[in-house]
């Protein structure tokens, strides 16, 4: 009564006669048969059920964790519900995901989504492992980096020279100093295990 009257909200309580609220006079009563005849709900279809399962799963799966395989999956299932899919990872939809993803990001990056998709989603759904293998999946994924993905740039291995123009550029502040001896370090550690591999 207090907060009503500190708060200034008018509270008022109206009966509403059993004929008028029928649904709650018959749970009042614990006539639950009554209460299922006044309150039916239309049967779903099939398609229908497996959606809302699918979904409430994908629900299921998305724990609020930062690691890349829950951002692959949150991928996933953000694709799904995008397109009215079901969760479940069957080759068509696995296909559908290659095909969308491809079309957003470099398709040799897809390998890894579907790899963590699979990994996260396998305990929900035993034969998504299975699915991620299709034939289905692996010509989508194929056809998708020979059509979108961009040749692979690969630069020049670091030279004795370019170490020294490091040193020589080093501004001494603390960032670079840090910079130039991680530099220096692995490339003499692994000038140093390259020789002794050699001999």
């Amino acid at each position: 009564m207090d907060v009503l009257l500190e708060y200034g909200i008018d509270l008022r309580v109206a009966h509403i006669p059993d004929e008028e609220n029928v649904v709650a006079d018959a749970l009042s009563h614990f006539q639950n048969e009554r209460v299922l005849a006044l309150h039916s709900r239309d049967a779903w279809t099939l398609e229908r059920l497996t959606l809302e399962r699918s979904v409430a799963l994908g629900f299921a799966l998305e724990p609020s964790t930062a690691s890349t395989y829950d951002s692959h999956l949150n991928t996933y299932l953000n694709i799904c519900r995008l397109h009215s899919r079901a969760v479940d990872p069957t080759p068509d939809t696995l296909s559908f995901f290659v095909v969308w993803l491809s079309h957003h990001i470099e398709p040799r990056s897809v390998d890894s989504y579907l790899s963590g998709i699979v990994s996260r989603i396998e305990v929900y759904y035993p034969d998504a492992r299975a699915a991620r293998r299709s034939q289905l999946v692996a010509r989508a994924l194929r056809g998708c980096k020979r059509r979108f993905s961009q040749p692979v740039k690969r630069k020049f291995p670091l030279s004795r020279m370019d170490v020294d123009r490091a040193l020589a550029d080093c501004t001494g502040s603390y960032n670079d100093c840090l910079f130039t001896a991680m530099l220096v370090t692995g490339f003499e550690t692994l000038g140093y295990m390259y020789s002794d591999l050699g001999s």
